[in-house]
């Protein structure tokens, strides 16, 4: 069977009820080199496949007709070669689990980018191959044991007269497995194998350059010879997991390469038998998908980047206010200072005048005609208070870089102690452009809100996101209604076992029809400008799949919408 590289070409059928989903997908597809047909439902599908071998089958659920649930079952029963990823924007848990129970090669969301479709169905087919190529070689394997078993049999007996024989069969044996080595070799994906204690019985060349040990000295060692403890013992224990139970295993871990960076893999496993039946170890398969997870980072970053865009007119407004009313202030007290120097000037000639015999009424009288002009009462009054608002301007402005820079400082990998309250608080400084003219935030946060453990600058998106979208209802129903200011409220509270925040508003509520889309991808009601649908898709999967907490929320229509946030601490 010949391996996939990037020059070689695989079938693929493309099964979906949009036409325009179909050709997205197909334009995709053969810009990558792959060859497609596209089937408008599971009917034509069956006819395609009765016509023409696939390798790949790309499947919507609901279709009219027959659904996808059971054309898959309908593949996999009568094309179990054929490998099947369903591309759907279905995300009801229960029907992804029957989905997956199906054994299929992925599972994706619509909508979807080029890269998402072409590295999936990439990575799903040379899956489809080391399982074939697997399924293969053990073919293979059993019938050379049982085929060397008699030729050993029969040299046995012959053995005083086909000693020459014997050597010449031994070559022919260390030339297959010196083929099944080279063949191994050629795969780009780290391939290892192992007896039943967990010891190295072998591995390919890219498996090699994982763990920086030759093959040679890699044979008898363990896990803990080559990864780090903590590692290690995850590693050991899915392995002996997976030799009690015999079944098939993947999952994801991170892994240390030899030069010390950190990759995310998904390991594929299986276990393989010796020629009784006897569960004799397990070989292993390692996919490199660090990529893909970096791709999902800078798809958040993408939106945080087009969320600091929008604000930065108003942001730049904002500063500019207490900055005009700083420079005003300035130049009235630059004003003061020039009507008070003739009486500075004055005063520091007093000891000379003294000196020189004037009298002190001379003096009181020369002081009254320079203050004559100069309205010291007013001066006294105004100085001061010129002084207090340039503080408080600067002191807005400072609030409002502070918070800018919280909000667009780079994401980290790990997470940090965040206080959620001062965190939700900046994100209001920074988006006040966008409310302050159409509502009234008001803020009931508890005191005694424990840090939590996150990624501060997805947290702030999160938040940001839910402030602007509850500024643009309430100036939907509210401001174009009657003229008046809305209301959103950000509340806190400290769980049990968690930290609960809402955000409400007194908007126009959310229609039941669309409600089960309001966290999809590019879902959005709003008109050209205001919106791409990403925000609160953005924030359901920073608070669900970045942190293992919970979004949900209440609505009713004409009256508003609270969005609550379940964090763990």
């Amino acid at each position: 069977m010949q391996a996939m590289n990037p020059e070689s070409t695989g079938n693929v059928l493309i099964v979906d009820d949009d036409e325009m989903v179909r050709h997205l997908q197909n334009r995709i597809l053969t810009d990558s080199g792959y060859h497609c047909r596209m089937a408008s439902d599971a009917a034509e599908a069956r006819l395609c496949l009765k016509q023409t071998r696939f390798d790949m089958v790309l499947s919507d659920l609901q279709m009219p007709g027959e659904s996808g649930l059971d054309l898959i079952r309908f593949i996999r029963s009568e094309y179990p070669d054929t490998a099947v990823i369903i591309v759907t924007v279905v995300e009801d848990l229960q029907t992804a689990r029957e989905a997956i129970a199906l054994d299929l090669y992925g599972y994706i969301i619509k909508p979807v980018d080029t890269s998402q479709i072409f590295i999936s169905v990439t990575n799903a087919l040379r899956r489809r191959e080391l399982e074939l190529k697997e399924k293969a070689y053990h073919q293979m394997l059993e019938k050379q044991v049982h085929d060397r078993t008699l030729e050993l049999q029969e040299t046995v007996q012959k053995l005083e007269t086909a000693q020459k024989e014997k050597e010449n069969t031994a070559n022919q044996l260390h030339e297959q497995l010196c083929f099944l080595q080279t063949l191994m070799d050629a795969i780009p994906a780290p391939i290892f194998y192992k007896d039943r204690e967990g010891r190295y019985r072998g591995g390919n060349l890219a498996f090699e350059v994982y763990s920086g040990v030759p093959k040679e000295q890699m044979v008898g060692k363990t896990v803990f010879d080559i990864a780090p403890s903590k590692l290690a013992e995850v590693y050991h224990q899915a392995d002996m997991k997976l030799i009690q139970e015999a079944g098939r295993q993947v999952y994801e871990a991170s892994v240390k390469f030899p030069d010390g960076s950190l990759h995310d893999v998904v390991f594929h496993k299986d276990v393989y038998k010796d020629a009784e039946g006897h569960i004799a170890g397990i070989v292993g398969v390692m996919l490199d998908i660090t990529e893909h997870k970096q791709l999902e980072k800078k798809l958040v970053q993408a939106q945080k980047l087009e969320s600091i865009g929008r604000l930065a007119s108003g942001i730049a407004h904002e500063i500019n206010t207490p900055a005009q009313y700083v420079r005003d202030n300035l130049r009235f007290l630059e004003d003061a200072l020039n009507d008070l120097k003739p009486v500075h000037e004055f005063i520091m000639q007093l000891p000379e005048k003294v000196a020189k015999g004037k009298s002190c009424v001379e003096i009181v009288d020369a002081i009254q005609a320079l203050l004559k002009p100069v309205d010291m009462e007013y001066l006294l009054t105004e100085i001061p208070q010129s002084i207090i608002q340039s503080f408080e301007g600067m002191d807005h402005v400072s609030k409002i870089v502070l918070s800018m820079r919280d909000f667009s400082r780079p994401s980290k990998d790990e997470k940090t102690a965040v206080n959620l309250n001062k965190a939700i608080e900046s994100s209001i400084t920074i988006s006040r452009n966008e409310w302050k003219t159409v509502a009234v935030v008001e803020t009931d946060f508890d005191a005694t809100l424990p840090p939590v453990f996150c990624l501060a600058g997805e947290m702030n998106q999160v938040f940001l996101n839910l402030i602007v979208n509850a500024a643009q209802a309430v100036e939907d129903a509210v401001c174009k209604a009657n003229g008046k200011k809305g209301k959103i409220t950000v509340l806190t509270r400290k769980q049990k076992d968690s930290v609960e925040i809402q955000f409400s508003d007194n908007g126009c509520g959310i229609p039941e029809s669309i409600r089960h889309r309001i966290f999809d991808p590019f879902f959005t009601t709003k008109e050209v400008g205001r919106g791409i649908g990403q925000g609160l898709n953005v924030a359901y999967r920073i608070i669900t799949e970045l942190h293992g907490g919970s979004m949900d929320f209440t609505t009713e229509e004409g009256k508003g919408t609270t969005f609550m946030i379940r964090m763990p601490v």
